[in-house]
């Protein structure tokens, strides 16, 4: 699905924290950067724009799953 959206969590070093929903691919990518140890930057595209993440500095990824969104069902 095109319009598929992963919501994530990014920890970064100091404290702060960066909440967004980037499509599943995007999510993939930066999960892969951050395990792969290599350091530098990944770039990923949330409802807002461009967001580019210097790896360096994260602590941790979160990745939340869909039954973990809050809010009314439609059943």
């Amino acid at each position: 699905m095109a319009d598929e959206r992963v919501r994530i969590e990014i920890g970064f070093e100091g404290g702060q924290l960066l909440r967004t929903e980037v499509s599943p691919g995007d999510a993939d990518r930066v999960e892969r950067h951050l395990l792969s140890g290599e350091g530098g930057a990944v770039e990923l595209e949330d409802g807002d724009g461009r967001l580019t993440i210097v790896v360096g500095h994260v602590r941790y990824l979160k990745r939340f799953s869909r039954e973990s969104q809050i809010g009314f069902g439609g059943r």
